[in-house]
């Protein structure tokens, strides 16, 4: 499989409409994420099911959401330095109670 480019503009049309269904809101914390320069939270576009996993599900909408780069770092283990990493249900929504 070919690396995804997060540099080109359909990345960057598929981020921005996630931004907004999303209203700049992380999913999991309901953390406002308007960006560093104006209110210090800078908003991640994750993908529920990975890139790794389903390719073809790099640019659908409907497997992206918004998280605070809290909450990004928490739910991959690789990028965070957090402890605790939370369940996730097919849906991508975390069933532990503790993350709402």
């Amino acid at each position: 499989m070919a690396v995804f480019n997060y540099t080109g503009k359909e990345w960057e049309n598929a981020r921005l409409a996630v931004l907004r269904r999303d209203d700049y809101t992380c999913r999991f914390c309901g953390q406002l994420c308007l960006g560093k320069s104006k209110n210090g939270h800078s908003p991640v576009v994750d993908h529920i099911q990975s890139v790794k996993e389903r390719p073809d599900l790099v640019l659908d909408i409907s497997n992206m959401r918004v998280f605070c780069r809290s909450c990004d770092n928490k739910r991959h283990s690789e990028k965070g330095k957090e402890e605790y990493v939370p369940q996730v249900c097919e849906d991508g929504f975390p069933a532990n109670s503790k993350w709402r």
